[in-house]
């Protein structure tokens, strides 16, 4: 009985302890709280009228409008003075391209992969890679009706010859005449087992390629990844600028021409092509294509131009 008595004693002890100490913080804090409302105020009268409050909120109001202002000037500065719309700040080695660039193919339909598959026969297994190769050349059918900004480069010995507002208000022609049998009138040879592909060099701003002047330009080299590749892949053509025939499929590299050479962001540049395609390649196997560039100088980054 007495145990028990005791430590219902003990326990409203504990109560009266903490109650007595929240009461006593919550009356501090109320305390604390008029204070500082009251410092803000007037620090040294401690009245304030709504007179003062107004000037203080003008004050404030103009304080960050001005902050905000000189922001605004700051970031305007470095957009439209500091950097160029045109032009990257950082070029050639001091970029982060490092004057290395890669290759793509086209189409790719996934992010992911740069595997093509397709049913021989079937346009709906195919139809996505068609469309992928119809909306990236459209660019450059359009880019055929700007002839002013435009020059036929073959016919140039070498880009240095040009002015520099030559090279910045004009580019190149490509001319899709020279893909051959790879166009939409074929279906780009995905209806008749002979899929095209296109390959094509990562713009660098001006970027030269560093290559000896009598030679044609980058050239590029397809082969088969593994020795058995070369036996699936069947014939393999490839056209460019220079061979746009039957050829082409009597070679295993291609040229990209010089001339198309530096590109600096001029509005009717198009990135010069080379077109693959693989005639009568081997059915319901599993075949890779390694395309490198061959008389580029070796760079930390080699693997971007495989």
């Amino acid at each position: 009985m007495y145990v028990i008595v005791y430590l219902i004693s003990i326990h409203h002890f504990h109560q009266l302890i903490m109650l007595n100490y929240f009461s006593r913080n919550e009356t501090k804090n109320k305390s604390q709280r008029r204070q500082i409302y009251q410092t803000l105020l007037q620090p040294q009268t401690r009245k304030r009228n709504h007179s003062d409050l107004f000037k203080s909120l003008v004050f404030f109001i103009l304080f960050y409008a001005i902050l905000f202002g000189i922001l605004i000037c700051l970031l305007g500065l470095f957009l439209y003075k500091i950097i160029d719309a045109n032009k990257p700040y950082l070029t050639g080695s001091y970029s982060s391209l490092e004057n290395s660039p890669g290759l793509s193919v086209v189409p790719v339909t996934s992010t992911q992969m740069n595997l093509i598959a397709y049913k021989d026969g079937k346009q709906d297994s195919f139809l996505a890679y068609h469309d992928a190769l119809i909306a990236f050349l459209l660019h450059y059918e359009y880019n055929s009706y700007t002839g002013n900004s435009l020059r036929d480069c073959l016919q140039e010995n070498n880009s240095q010859a040009l002015t520099a507002e030559t090279l910045v208000q004009t580019s190149c022609v490509f001319n899709l005449d020279w893909s051959y049998k790879c166009n939409i009138n074929n279906m780009f040879g995905f209806d008749n087992a002979s899929p095209c592909f296109l390959i094509k060099l990562n713009r660098i701003y001006g970027w030269l390629p560093p290559i000896l002047s009598e030679e044609k330009g980058v050239k590029i080299c397809c082969r088969g990844a593994n020795p058995n590749d070369d036996i699936l892949l069947g014939t393999m053509c490839l056209y460019d600028a220079y061979v746009h025939t039957e050829e082409g499929c009597e070679r295993q590299c291609a040229f990209i021409p010089h001339q198309y050479f530096p590109y600096l962001n001029q509005e009717s540049y198009r990135s010069p092509l080379i077109f693959l395609q693989l005639i009568n390649p081997k059915r319901n196997v599993l075949m890779q294509i390694r395309c490198e560039t061959v008389n580029l100088p070796e760079t930390k980054t080699t693997e971007n131009n495989k």
